[in-house]
């Protein structure tokens, strides 16, 4: 059986669908007359060639029109005054049609790739570079006017009411409360301005529950009528109600890594890259990248009980929230007051009772005995002591700016063509050219032996290329 078989000088992947027509020139092929041996190999022929010895044999490749199949040449022998070429079927090529209509679920594709798959395939090296982001600190410290005062005092009915105040404003209070004319309005309310002396037994810190230091900006006040134990005082404060807390919203553009636009948005989560915030007094937290990838920004909001100073922070990236944390942000302030030990106003008042009966019943001896010893003994015969209110905060915690810290795992270099990036989707396989790598491919080509379907299936299933 004599038939002709063009012959070609063709480079190509041995995983590749290219066929040389007409990519080859003309220089590149010739066609010779040749012959079928008997018995011979649909899959692996070895053909008689009708050409001299000194005929051109630089050719790799091999078409057999008789045969409709594309054939890798393996070897060349000359004997008996023949050329004898030896081949192996090209699958691939062969059925290059058939194959690029099939669809097929690609795992990786130079063509297409789906940035938001994570791609394993390259590690991450020894390499890391950071990016910061900051915002604005939205507290107020550092003079010292900073900031503002939460001062509970118990009112009437001995319930506490908070009321923010400015430092001038406290120590107004205080300079008042500490003063003589407190006490004797107090003295005047209880009814024994005629001892004077009692004052030295008034304790009006008994009547401030707490005082916090607030790095927070005071704002809009309003003079109103204190009452700190049985004297009212105006000042000038704000109400805190212990039901609304007091907000404060940074935002930080989150850093992108420098491969995302090449790779895709995989490379801003983790282990490629680790996002941690810190925002002071709340610390240094680390965030969940996964969740925060898509986001172009991430959002801190701080929350203060504005009468105690505690406070929570809230993290989140768009709809999620990466972290809360609580925390003390108000600096708790010490007052302290010396005072007659054993006596408060109550016992005052008891003492002064007893006096002021002796005086109705015109008892005077009895009455200057008792202020005498009341009183008197309190003052002068105990030692003092001092009451104290409160305790000494430190600022430290609220120094720093806030910042975002992102720090990027550079990855290996990659490559696209030879190795892909994953889809992880299904397509028609000529709708994606260059290199694929498939799964689970079901080959049904009419004409096609099984061992040519079975090296379809190898090939597409270890990675091959379509062209």
């Amino acid at each position: 059986m004599a038939f002709n078989v063009r012959f070609y000088n063709f480079q190509k992947e041995t995983n590749s669908t290219a066929v040389p027509e007409p990519l080859a020139p003309e220089t590149t092929r010739a066609t010779y007359a040749c012959e079928a041996l008997d018995p011979m190999s649909l899959a692996a022929p070895v053909i008689k060639v009708l050409i001299p010895m000194s005929a051109n044999i630089d050719f790799n490749y091999m078409y057999v029109a008789a045969f409709n199949r594309y054939y890798w040449i393996t070897d060349w022998e000359y004997r008996d005054r023949c050329w004898y070429v030896s081949g192996s079927v090209d699958a691939l090529a062969t059925y290059r049609n058939q194959i690029g209509d099939m669809s097929a679920y690609i795992l990786r594709s130079a063509y297409e790739y789906d940035g938001a798959i994570q791609d394993n395939f390259y590690p991450v090296k020894a390499q890391w570079s950071v990016s910061q982001t900051a915002a604005g600190s939205p507290w107020e410290y550092g003079s010292r006017e900073s900031g503002c005062y939460s001062v509970g005092i118990i009112s009437a009915g001995g319930v506490t009411n908070f009321w923010l105040m400015s430092r001038a404003t406290l120590e107004e209070m205080m300079a008042y409360i500490l003063s003589d004319d407190y006490a004797a309005e107090v003295l005047t309310t209880l009814g024994i301005t005629a001892y004077p002396e009692a004052k030295a037994i008034i304790d009006p810190l008994q009547y401030i529950a707490s005082v916090t230091w607030l790095p927070v900006a005071l704002g809009d006040t309003l003079l109103t009528n204190i009452k700190i134990g049985y004297v009212v005082k105006a000042l000038n404060v704000r109400y805190a109600n212990p039901s609304v807390p007091q907000s404060y919203t940074l935002t930080f553009s989150r850093p992108q890594h420098p491969e995302t636009g090449n790779r895709g948005a995989y490379m801003n989560i983790n282990p490629y890259t680790r996002l941690s915030l810190f925002v002071p007094p709340f610390g240094v937290m680390e965030l969940d990248t996964t969740a925060a990838q898509a986001a172009a920004s991430i959002t801190a909001v701080i929350k203060i009980d504005m009468c105690l100073g505690n406070g929570a922070l809230e993290i989140s990236a768009g709809n999620h929230l990466l972290s809360r944390v609580c925390g003390r942000v108000g600096m708790p302030v010490q007052l302290s007051q010396v005072i007659a030990p054993g006596y408060g106003i109550l016992s005052a008042a008891s003492a002064a009772a007893g006096i002021a009966g002796d005086i109705i019943s015109g008892n005077y001896g009895g009455a200057a005995s008792a202020l005498a010893s009341g009183v008197g003994n309190a003052i002068t015969g105990q030692i003092p002591s001092a009451n104290t209110v409160g305790s000494v905060g430190s600022i430290d915690a609220l120094t720093g700016t806030p910042k975002l810290q992102a720090i990027f795992g550079i990855p290996a270099a990659d490559d696209l063509a030879h190795r892909g990036r994953p889809l992880c989707a299904v397509r028609t396989i000529k709708n994606v050219p260059g290199y694929l790598l498939c799964a689970d491919v079901d080959v049904h080509i009419a004409g096609a032996t099984g061992f040519e379907m079975d090296m379809i299936k190898a090939a597409m299933e270890s990675g091959f290329y379509y062209a």
